[in-house]
């Protein structure tokens, strides 16, 4: 009898806190103050419809099939410009891709450049086309006023379709663009005696300029980390890959080249800052190892995870 009465006394607690509980809202304290539109419109409709306040008024920069790849940059007047490329055709098949596998489709692509000028973008600029078979990533940063741009592209390599660049582009001031390699060979970044392969296994090749990453210092140095993949092949880029950088004086047309860190499949995802005593920084993907690292100028790599 007991026990039947705590049961009944502790059901009607129940009963009595649930009663006094206040009417809830669909709506959390997260949402205070976010209009719900399957409430206010008196219909259903999408209830998340309203509810992106994190950024205000998104702009379309370019529709037409762009920005596969995109970089972006502001300008000593805090104006926003961004880098990108715009799928333009096919253009044949390659027999021999950069890290090999099976034949797979060339494509032309466009580089175009946009400015954020009060409150609207400006037409897209044409930088340059370049035929590849893949994407492997962008940059944009400024030379004073001067918007600079990197990318894989230039010369064919002997062994693979596609340029094996790396390039800068810069406007021409006549209202182009001008290109010019940064990086055209492996052995620009000279191994010394360090190659971990063996002699002279790190200096072959010409497939450099994966993944750029630029930066200016404050003084004015323009940097650009890199993918150096010598010729190629999926085992050179999987397990032989150096990660290098070259840089040059603002405004200068010549560039200095050293390696980071050599044969052993890094410079993947790669992300360049210069020290406010213009001394290069760099974090990379080490595919072959699964590691993320980072390497400060003049120190060896440190392994961060």
């Amino acid at each position: 009898m007991r026990d039947k009465l705590l049961r009944l006394g502790t059901l009607a607690l129940v009963v009595f806190f649930v009663a006094a509980l206040p009417a809830c809202s669909s709506s959390s304290e997260d949402d205070a103050g976010v209009p719900d539109s399957a409430t206010e419109d008196g219909g259903g409709g999408d209830v998340n419809a309203n509810r992106v306040l994190v950024f205000a008024g998104e702009m379309i920069v370019d529709d037409e099939l762009a920005g596969a790849s995109v970089a972006i940059a502001t300008n000593p007047a805090d104006q926003f410009a961004v880098a990108y490329y715009k799928e333009l055709s096919e253009s044949g098949l390659c027999e021999t891709p950069i890290q090999g596998g099976d034949p797979v489709p060339m494509r032309m692509d466009a580089i175009r450049y946009s400015l954020l000028d009060g409150e609207a973008w400006t037409t897209p600029e044409e930088v340059i086309q370049i035929e590849t078979t893949i994407l492997p990533g962008i940059d944009l940063v400024f030379d004073g006023d001067t918007p600079l741009v990197s990318y894989l592209g230039g010369e064919e390599g002997l062994q693979v379709c596609g340029g094996t660049d790396l390039m800068i582009a810069r406007p021409d001031g006549a209202g182009g663009w001008t290109e010019m390699a940064a990086v055209a060979l492996s052995n620009e970044a000279p191994e010394g005696d360090d190659c971990p392969k063996g002699q002279g296994m790190c200096d072959f090749g010409d497939v450099v300029g994966l993944w750029p990453s630029m930066a200016v210092a404050p003084n004015g140095t323009i940097g650009v980390a890199y993918r150096d993949v010598h010729n190629g092949y999926t085992k050179e880029a999987d397990e032989s890959s150096d990660l290098e950088w070259t840089y040059a004086a603002a405004g200068a047309t010549s560039w200095a080249h050293q390696w980071v860190d050599l044969g052993r499949g890094s410079g993947l995802f790669n992300s360049l800052k210069f020290t406010a005593d213009n001394m290069g920084a760099v974090a990379y993907y080490n595919g072959k190892h699964g590691m993320l690292t980072f390497s400060l100028q003049g120190d060896e790599p440190l392994v961060l995870g």
